[in-house]
């Protein structure tokens, strides 16, 4: 066993630093204190109205799109011309609450089958909830026919009527109903207001910015009057 003597006791004590019973500095406590002081109510606050905020949102209106609709991306390779009309189209939607991934169109949803004229044809609900008859049962032709449909309105610059003939690739699409043609005051998709966080999250960042600044305060105060 080893007994601090001599040379050994030297060696000791250089390298164990010997303990210094400095005190924590009485300006940096009090500005510590009163930065708590002043961030408790405000974190308090940010806590309440992000819990009220996830039970009652209180943001704009957003159309919730229903199980079953139709979506439509195009592709890569189009003239500048088409990416401005997709671009008009999506701005347009968005205006009207209406979300989707980027690059996408939301197109509308398929309905039910109507037999007129001695022809099937498929109502198909249009995002502005207008309703038009396409003249196929098959899923990827009706598809395509709704998304020809709006792309042909798009780029003619005006809606179609019933007046109008129309077809596409074969597949004749019409207005079974005349007033069909005009896209209801409301749109017909369900719709929910979206979580707006601004001022949970503005309490929450008033309440760190409080703090740093009281606790910056202590450190430079305390700088100067410490001996």
């Amino acid at each position: 066993m080893l007994r601090r003597d001599g040379v050994l006791t030297e060696m000791l004590d250089e390298l164990i630093p010997k303990r210094t019973d400095r005190k924590r500095s009485r300006v940096v406590t009090g500005f510590n204190r009163l930065g708590i002081v002043l961030t408790v109510p405000l974190l308090l606050l940010a806590v309440s109205l992000g819990v009220k905020e996830l039970i009652y949102p209180s943001g704009q209106m957003a159309v919730q799109i229903p199980h079953g609709s139709m979506a439509w991306k195009a592709s890569d390779r189009i003239s500048e011309s088409d990416r401005t009309a997709i671009a008009s189209m999506q701005a347009k939607q968005t205006a009207m609450g209406i979300t989707v991934p980027e690059g996408f169109i939301f197109v509308g949803m398929p309905k039910e089958v109507e037999h007129k004229t001695d022809v099937d044809w498929t109502k198909f609900e249009l995002w502005d909830g207008r309703v038009i008859g396409i003249a196929s049962t098959t899923p990827k032709t009706v598809s395509d026919a709704a998304v020809y449909f709006l792309w042909s309105e798009q780029s003619r610059g005006q809606n179609y009527t019933d007046k109008d003939q129309i077809e596409f690739n074969g597949t004749k699409v019409t207005y079974l109903n005349p007033f069909d043609q005009f896209p209801p005051t409301k749109l017909p998709w369900p719709t929910a207001r979206r979580h707006d966080w601004t001022m949970a999250l503005l309490s929450a960042g008033a309440a760190v910015a409080i703090y740093l600044v009281c606790w910056s305060l202590g450190w430079i105060i305390d700088g100067f009057v410490r001996e």
